[in-house]
């Protein structure tokens, strides 16, 4: 018997061509996209994007019919990258904009067009079978597009697109540091490589951290690739000019482009570890989280001053200036992933501390990241925005303090609690219509708020299901209200209490089952494959 084998056959570029956006529509998104976009990942080196934009359209305009086939700047993995920039410009685009710039007034239809024709250039040129750096790069700008900037029902694609991207950059090495010595990669050659893969490795971890599932297939263990350097796009391309501008800001410092990026790689790491070691088939102790604990308030603590924040005593974002600047939407998205990486760590042990003085320090860092992420999500930069990873934040940081409002009723804040759930709820209800993962976040939110309320009404005292406070007998057990504090403190305290044990008592305690709203527990923590030590590349020096 003899079985035919069948094969999807690649779809021809002329499809593609005849999908591009019009110059000046081109011009206007990538426009915008480079202004207002490119700070959040930075994924692509705008000064080499613009020559081979202008080669692309240099080739297209020739009027050789056999262009689109035989000419080698008509790069099929490029016009993915184009149109996804493009894409993701135009639909960060405000609407008054994009109707000046005469874009129709239905532009979300223009910005799926451009999508899918950015999915065809890919399989025309077989991206799966023969990948690139540049189809690499393209797929991760389009994952970056359906996990991060959309409402989140393409969350799902996203995160299968980075997946694919995952596997490919393996497949070539972008896992292994670029080899330097001579004739093999250039400076610049060896920093596209390393951006890409950091780039990529940070949307994948810190989106499953923020979701609490395992997606990366990324092991520390067999990754060995330094960071990329701080510097401007353009001082990457001269070795001698990057190494004057790095001893420069290494005197004194200066924000580029990739500072706010190199940060969140940093902490991508961290989360990896993280989620490598603590939230694995085994249970962890008290400890390891304590642990974990003072290694993200170290990251914190190192960060440049431009990039903290502080919130007001009514759970508000002190702003330095009242219009939106890009370093505030640095500041935020960094923020946000760092405050999504305490509540992920502490939450399990949240109501453990309503019985047991000894967990303290996780109430105390749940209740302040939580406020931080509300006031961050709450603030200009983000308010305006339905994306499912804003909400889906949103949602854990305001459980929290609602479990808290249940949980610790005679907390010195607790009064101002239950305004900051309710200030989320009506941000989620503004954008129910458009966005699912709104509506069911605000559902989850106004359930616990009248839970909070009939407790408030009832002077309930004990809402944790009967379970009665001890404070705890040892007495060399002492939080400060801040993030420092002597690394002696974990030898001199090692509770017994696992994770594991943590998140069935949070379980029982609440008597909330949030997964009828959410279509899944929020307070699932995903799975991994053991710890994984890892190799600490997180300062290493190119």
């Amino acid at each position: 018997m003899h079985f035919k084998t069948c094969t999807l056959l690649a779809p021809d570029l002329d499809e593609v061509i005849a999908l591009l956006p019009s110059p000046q529509h081109a011009l206007s998104a990538i426009t915008y996209y480079c202004g207002y976009v490119s700070w959040y990942m930075h994924l692509v080196h705008l000064p080499s994007f613009e020559k081979k934009w202008a080669h692309l359209t240099a080739a297209l305009s020739s009027g050789d019919d056999t262009a689109g086939s035989n000419d080698e700047a008509v790069d099929p993995f490029f016009m993915a990258t184009f149109l996804g920039i493009c894409a993701t410009g135009l639909s960060m685009m405000p609407a008054k904009r994009a109707m000046r710039d005469g874009f129709d007034s239905d532009k979300a239809a223009t910005v799926e067009q451009w999508l899918d024709a950015a999915m065809l250039a890919l399989r025309c040129g077989r991206f799966v079978e023969a990948p690139t750096l540049e189809s690499i790069r393209a797929t991760t700008i389009l994952a970056a597009f359906r996990a991060f900037m959309s409402t989140g029902e393409a969350f799902g694609t996203g995160m299968a697109l980075l997946g694919l991207a995952s596997q490919a950059a393996i497949s070539i090495g972008l896992h292994r540091d670029p080899d330097r010595s001579p004739g093999r990669y250039t400076l610049f050659e060896a920093k596209e490589r390393r951006r890409l893969f950091h780039s990529l490795f940070t949307l994948s971890v810190l989106s499953s951290s923020a979701v609490a599932r395992t997606w990366t297939i990324f092991d520390l263990k067999m990754i060995d690739v330094m960071l990329p350097i701080d510097a401007h796009d353009e001082e990457i391309e001269n070795e001698d000019a990057a190494n004057i501008a790095l001893e420069a800001r290494a005197r004194s410092f200066s924000e580029t482009p990739m500072t706010s990026v190199i940060a969140k790689m940093q902490l991508a790491i961290i989360s990896k570890r993280i989620g490598d070691a603590a939230f694995g088939v085994r249970g962890v102790s008290y400890r390891t989280v304590l642990d974990f604990d003072y290694v993200l308030s170290h990251f914190e603590l190192s960060l440049p001053e431009c990039y903290q924040v502080k919130i007001d005593s009514y759970g508000s974002l002190l702003r330095s200036t009242p219009h939106i600047t890009v370093v505030e939407m640095r500041t935020c998205m960094l923020q946000m992933s760092l405050g999504t990486e305490y509540l992920r760590l502490h939450r399990p042990f949240l109501l453990v501390a309503a019985s047991n003085d000894d967990y303290k320090r996780s109430k105390m860092q749940c209740v302040l990241y939580a406020k931080r992420l509300l006031a961050i999500i709450a603030s200009p930069s983000c308010s305006q925005q339905p994306w499912g990873g804003l909400t889906s934040k949103a949602i854990a940081a305001a459980v929290v303090l609602a479990m808290t409002c249940l949980a610790f009723p005679n907390d010195p804040e607790i009064d101002l609690f239950p305004g900051l759930v309710h200030r989320a709820a009506s941000q989620m209800e503004r954008h129910q219509a458009a966005s699912l993962i709104s509506k069911k976040g605000a559902a989850v939110l106004r359930f616990l708020l009248t839970k909070i309320a009939a407790a408030s009404a009832a002077h309930v005292h004990e809402p944790t299901g009967g379970i009665k406070r001890v404070r705890s007998a040892n007495t060399a057990f002492n939080l400060h209200r801040t993030n420092q504090y002597s690394s002696q403190f974990h030898h001199d305290f090692i509770p017994t209490s696992s994770r594991r044990s943590a998140e069935d008592l949070t379980h029982t305690a609440l008597e909330v089952d949030l997964s009828a709203f959410l279509g899944s527990d929020v307070f699932e923590f995903g799975s991994s494959n053991g710890e994984s030590p890892g190799v600490d590349f997180s300062f290493r020096c190119p």
